[in-house]
């Protein structure tokens, strides 16, 4: 008789229904984390945090191994060789155009600040004039060989180095 006077059992059944468990702020809680974390994963929001900046030597040695191995897998496939020639502010990727008999530019990339090691020599580049022929400094054979070359990728935040013997893949650290 006590309880329907005064309303307490009502009242602790209407409390408890206005608010949230323990369990169920952290199981949201969980499920919010984990859904911001793939979205920033999945959008490369590292670049927002200037990890991956254009200037960064990591991602230059990233984009120029890439082209290496890319154009090593056309010449192999294609059997026509590929080149690459060094500029003072990245490299050009060179075809051989078995009709003009010449090498043509098919692509370049930008990397300031490059040193360049070919087959033991080391290579100022310098600008090209508008007429000038292509010659390539590195030569990517249709039978997998490469010139021996060392391409070291200088910035701001440091630098990378990427290197081959001729046979093997490129490998890409820092010094």
């Amino acid at each position: 008789m006590r309880l329907l006077e005064t309303g307490s059992l009502t009242d602790r059944a209407s409390r408890r229904a206005k608010g949230f468990t323990l369990i169920e702020l952290v199981a949201v809680t969980t499920i919010i984390s984990v859904l911001s974390l793939t979205l920033i994963v999945g959008s490369r929001a590292d670049s927002l945090f200037g990890r991956d900046r254009p200037d960064d030597p990591a991602r230059i040695a990233r984009s120029f191994a890439e082209t290496i191995e890319r154009a090593r897998s056309q010449a192999f496939h294609s059997r026509l060789p590929y080149a690459i020639l060094p500029q003072p502010e990245g490299w050009l990727l060179l075809q051989r155009d078995r009709d003009a008999g010449a090498w043509r530019s098919i692509g370049d990339g930008t990397a300031p600040g490059t040193a360049w090691v070919i087959s033991g020599t080391v290579h100022f580049p310098t600008p090209l004039a508008p007429d000038t022929p292509l010659r390539p400094r590195i030569l990517l054979a249709s039978d997998g060989r490469i010139t021996p070359f060392v391409a070291e990728f200088h910035t701001g935040q440091g630098r990378y180095r990427c290197q081959t013997d001729g046979w093997e893949a490129l490998q890409c650290a820092r010094p």
